[in-house]
């Protein structure tokens, strides 16, 4: 048994395991402004009209992010910062075009 200081307690190595585990799981998912860059993943873009769509990232080498969307009537583009991209992934919103 491995005891938690923090917590006060003793823990199994197993279920220790299995909490470090989820905290390097957590850490894999959240999303920084570098790792948009690298990554370029798909974003949620709401439009004026209320509807949302998937905008594609691009512009990695760039400042700012060029996000585009595809439309009926023609392609969108807007730039946004990384760091905005970055927290609407983390907190699975959308921004707004």
């Amino acid at each position: 048994m491995v005891k938690n200081i923090k917590r006060g307690y003793k823990m199994r190595k197993s279920k220790l395991r299995t909490l470090v585990e989820r905290v390097i799981k957590e850490e894999k998912d959240t999303w920084t402004a570098e790792r948009v860059k690298d990554e370029l993943p798909d974003v949620k873009v709401k439009l004026k009209s209320g509807k949302t769509v998937t905008g594609k990232v691009s512009g990695r080498k760039n400042q700012f992010a060029n996000v585009v969307v595809k439309t009926g009537d023609g392609d969108i583009t807007e730039e946004f910062a990384w760091t905005t991209l970055a927290r609407a992934l983390n907190n699975n919103t959308s921004v707004t075009i």
